[in-house]
């Protein structure tokens, strides 16, 4: 009985040790710099499209779909530079004229100028939308 309430405290011991030493996330803002401009991107892919499923419903406009793009990026403007890009995504339209999309890019950069400063760096878009049915109109704002 003694061995386990002392195993319980030196687990909670353990426990409160690791909360006091992790160190203030906020702390690390003290670094960031905001660099506002404007810049273009272009890409260049080549694209994979598979079939995951055709819906079970014998009708050839409706399926999943897995979309795989790779290539090369570039960026002008407030970002300069030249890196290789992957997108990857996914469409389910097995609701005629209600299709759903997730997307993600990635642009991995070995050198690119952002606002001056050179170094590696790498982009992450992620996304995702849908498309209504026809004479249905989607107000998101509100």
């Amino acid at each position: 009985m003694k061995t386990a309430v002392a195993l319980k405290a030196l687990a909670i011991g353990l426990t409160g040790l690791a909360l006091v030493g992790q160190p203030n996330a906020s702390a690390d803002k003290a670094k960031v710099e905001e660099f506002y401009g404007t810049g273009f991107r272009a890409v260049s892919v080549s694209s994979v499209q598979q079939n995951l499923s055709d819906c079970g419903d014998g009708e050839p406009t409706t399926n999943v779909v897995f979309i795989n793009n790779t290539g090369t990026v570039t960026y002008t403007g407030i970002m300069e530079g030249t890196g290789q890009v992957r997108t990857t995504s996914i469409s389910n339209s097995c609701v005629p004229g209600q299709a759903h999309v997730g997307i993600r890019v990635l642009d991995t950069f070995e050198s690119v100028t952002v606002a001056g400063r050179t170094g590696g760096a790498v982009v992450e878009i992620i996304g995702s939308g849908r498309v209504p049915a026809t004479g249905i109109q989607i107000n998101d704002n509100t």
